[in-house]
């Protein structure tokens, strides 16, 4: 989609895990096991991002949760708070490739202080 218009008869190109191409006509050779998908009478949109998840509270939760996420087309999530230490193992899981290739973006501390510090405010 373009200004708010789909573009009819597109053709991607997935190349090591990223788009090469999009466009109508892909004219470079491909290998003999290039898999091919027909998507006529389909859409192709990009992952969607959940901005407020809570995965870092329980160990195992990424390899409870991501394959769940990514089924529903999830590929990116927020996690608005939780354990710190969990976050951050996470995140290397996500680097070092042991984990499902989940986007993982940690709520930003200071925010979470802010919210904190209000809520202690109003509260006192």
């Amino acid at each position: 989609m373009v200004n708010g218009i789909v573009l009819p008869n597109e053709e991607v190109v997935i190349k090591d895990r990223l788009i090469y191409f999009i466009g109508n006509s892909f004219s470079e050779k491909t290998a003999s096991d290039t898999k091919f998908i027909d998507g006529k009478g389909k859409y192709l949109l990009p992952g969607f991002w959940d901005m407020h998840f809570h995965l870092c509270w329980q160990e195992g939760n990424d390899a409870l949760l991501f394959p769940a996420l990514l089924k529903k087309g999830i590929t990116g999530i927020r996690d608005m708070g939780g354990d710190l230490n969990m976050m951050q193992q996470f995140k290397t899981k996500l680097k070092n490739g042991e984990i499902m290739d989940l986007k993982f973006l940690v709520q930003d501390l200071s925010l979470m202080a802010i919210l904190l510090f209000t809520r202690i405010f109003i509260a006192g």
